[in-house]
């Protein structure tokens, strides 16, 4: 395994992503600081009127505007330059630039309509509109999560049932084995964007479904891709998407309790006329930005536990430890992972342990329990 590549790739998307994150915090205390906030609110009303609904929508578009621009060049060399320097991805510019129009796109979309819910309940509701709001957008967030795999996924790639009948036939056996019901299994052409592989399981209820990129299902084995499998099995298993989706419910509450705590503070230093006034929305976004950084290490932390959860669920259901760990290593090479990160920014930054501790983690599962058999005759031989 090639470690230097990995460790300078990631560290500088690291980088680039702490430029951004500071490059946020400076941009919103300055508009809320300098006053431009209110400014932009009064010019508009000048222009083109005070009505909340004509007023909400160009405020939040301008200020959209101003964010593109200021982020469209970290999105460029982290999302282009960056991936071609380390010969992972084979878009050409146009085509990325196509993708990240629909991306930016939708999130204007919905990033909108959430906005136009939290300021019509600001109105509505001047006390306890943060509750609301959270339960409003909680609804929003789970309807996205059932229907992305039908509506916003294939805006980006072309899905197809996998056309494998003996490993499709496989996987359908080890998903009845989990008790995880799923409507089906599909590939999908991510080589044609990037040479980094993933696969996951997406969607909840009838929208339940195993996706797997073409580029793994041509790099792996069976018994790899199994494992792969069998981890992203362990997330529903163990109802991981579920006990995430409360998560996101709590903080959203909490930043929302905290939005509102922050407006009341500090709406004579602001100027600000009423809670529902749009010249209060840079310091939402404040609020949201603090919170999610300093939240950051905690929600990082249960998601390491996720997976170690859905490694241990992998390796206890496939019993073939060999394959698993062949599988990490060839994940650490396609996708330039760093195995072994520093442990400070591991608690910080990551979502997933380190790839040296889910190989150390399958190694343990060699002793007893998986001593070689004729069930599981792969397994012989192997030295660790």
């Amino acid at each position: 395994m090639s470690h230097k590549p990995s460790k300078d790739y990631q560290k500088r998307k690291l980088e680039l992503t702490l430029l951004a994150t500071l490059l946020e915090f400076l941009g919103l205390f300055a508009f809320l600081f300098s006053g431009w906030n209110i400014h932009l609110r009064n010019i508009l009303e000048n222009r083109i009127g005070s009505h909340f609904l004509i007023l909400s929508p160009f405020y939040i578009l301008i200020i959209a505007i101003i964010h593109e621009v200021l982020f469209f060049p970290f999105a460029f060399i982290k999302g282009y330059r960056l991936e071609h320097r380390y010969h992972l991805s084979n878009q050409k510019f146009l085509v990325w630039m196509k993708d990240h129009l629909k991306s930016m796109i939708i999130g204007w979309i919905l990033g909108l309509g959430a906005i136009l819910c939290v300021y019509s309940l600001l109105r509505l509701y001047p006390v306890g509109w943060w509750w609301r709001a959270g339960l409003v957008l909680w609804v929003i967030y789970v309807f996205l999560v059932k229907f992305a795999p039908l509506f916003l996924f294939p805006l980006f790639f072309k899905f197809k049932p996998l056309q494998d009948e003996i490993l499709k036939n496989k996987i359908l056996e080890i998903t009845k084995t989990a008790g995880v019901h799923v409507k089906g299994v599909y590939e999908f052409d991510m080589s044609r964007k990037t040479k980094s592989v993933n696969a996951a399981i997406t969607g909840l209820g009838s929208t339940c479904r195993i996706l797997l990129a073409d580029n793994l299902l041509s790099h792996f084995t069976q018994e790899e891709i199994m494992a792969v499998v069998a981890h992203e099995l362990g997330h529903h298993k163990h109802r991981h998407l579920v006990k995430g989706i409360f998560f996101n419910f709590i903080l959203l509450l909490l930043f929302l309790f905290a939005s509102e705590m922050a407006i009341r503070e500090s709406a004579d230093y602001f100027q600000f006329r009423s809670p529902a006034d749009m010249a209060t929305f840079p310091l939402i976004a404040l609020v949201f930005s603090i919170g999610s950084l300093l939240f950051l290490p905690i929600t990082n932390a249960i998601l390491r536990s996720f997976e170690r959860h859905s490694d241990r669920f992998a390796l206890e259901t496939t019993r073939n430890p060999a394959a698993f760990i062949s599988m990490m290593e060839k994940l650490s090479n396609e996708n330039l992972a760093e195995d072994s990160p520093h442990p400070i920014i591991e608690f910080l930054f990551h979502s997933h342990p380190s790839a040296k501790k889910r190989v150390a983690l399958a190694q343990s599962y060699l002793g007893p329990i998986f001593t070689p058999s004729r069930e599981h005759p792969e397994i012989r031989g192997q030295s660790l």
